[in-house]
């Protein structure tokens, strides 16, 4: 299922960055512990219904949402928040194609932060962009 595949594709760019800042990322579904003190990463994919535009069914567009949610201590302010907003914009430019197998995603949105949501010892800053993979 292309849905899979496009999550691994845009997971994978996530995890590289963070890495590379030594952010942990927290997948869907998986087990994760969060870090005691310090930032991290959420990942999810929010697929829409899968559509066809042939009669012979020999085409698929899948397209969705994916969202990185940044997650930073409570009472840092925004600034850590914003950086890494600014990054993501990076990795993710509008129109950009990304290959997962033989077929490629586009970012159809520019990455776009949602208000915070203090919780907890935790402030979470969803941010997303819409995506779209047709297939033949």
């Amino acid at each position: 299922m292309s849905d899979s595949k496009i999550r691994k594709a845009f997971n994978d760019i996530v995890r590289g960055y963070a890495t590379s800042r030594g952010m942990p990322v927290e997948l869907e579904n998986g087990i994760f512990t969060p870090p005691a003190t310090g930032s991290y990463l959420k990942t999810q994919l929010f697929p829409a219904k899968t559509g066809s535009n042939t009669l012979a069914g020999d085409h698929k567009s899948y397209i969705g949402v994916y969202q990185v949610t940044i997650v930073v201590p409570a009472g840092e302010g925004t600034g850590h928040v914003t950086a890494i907003i600014d990054e993501l914009q990076t990795l993710f430019p509008l129109y950009q194609r990304v290959a997962y197998g033989s077929n490629i995603a586009v970012v159809m949105t520019p990455v776009s932060p949602m208000t915070g949501i203090p919780q907890g010892s935790y402030f979470y800053t969803p941010t997303f962009f819409n995506y779209r993979s047709d297939t033949n």
